[in-house]
């Protein structure tokens, strides 16, 4: 190998730890892609196939949590349009 390539298995690693390890949302997202290309590529059988799936629908999951987390916070940082303010024509 030597080459400094991730290889797809390196980048998807042992998934079957993984629901316990959260992940962040780049790292998802990226092991999201390596599942998908993997699949439409045809570079593995059907029951490897079936079982990245599973694993992508985890990973879309979990960004899916990361995200909603994201808005949420936002949600809070966003001033109130109801609340009058000094110095906005008050």
């Amino acid at each position: 190998m030597g080459t400094g390539l991730l290889t797809a298995s390196a980048i998807t690693g042992n998934m079957t730890g993984m629901s316990k390890k959260k992940l962040s949302f780049e790292e998802a997202i990226a092991k999201l892609t390596v599942i998908a290309d993997e699949i439409e590529n045809g570079e593995i059988g059907l029951e490897e196939s079936i079982t990245k799936y599973e694993e992508g629908m985890n990973l879309l999951s979990q960004c899916q949590e990361i995200l909603t987390s994201a808005e949420q916070r936002i949600i809070k940082l966003r001033p109130d349009p109801d609340v009058k303010r000094p110095g906005k024509g008050t």
